[in-house]
């Protein structure tokens, strides 16, 4: 299972999946993993979009910006994670 199918899988998801805005949500997911960038680069870039999800939740439940902070620590976490062998 690769890292986009855990993040879906999880439990903690379910309310963005279940949300009407779970597309975007994915297509930023997604595009994150994909960008090389440094660790610096990436929190620049997420608070930058943190702007844009939390607009783009408004009204909608806490939970939902919380798991979008969880979603981006678990990027963090994977892209930096160090090399296991």
């Amino acid at each position: 299972m690769d890292l986009h199918d855990e993040i879906i899988n999880s439990p903690y998801m379910q309310p963005i999946i279940a949300g009407p805005n779970y597309q975007r949500s994915r297509e930023l997911a997604i595009a994150l993993m994909e960008v090389d960038m440094s660790p610096e680069q990436f929190v620049t870039a997420t608070d930058w979009s943190k702007e844009m999800v939390t607009d783009a939740l408004a009204g909608q439940p806490k939970v939902e910006v919380a798991v979008y902070a969880a979603l981006m620590q678990t990027i963090a976490d994977q892209k930096w994670a160090p090399q296991r062998d």
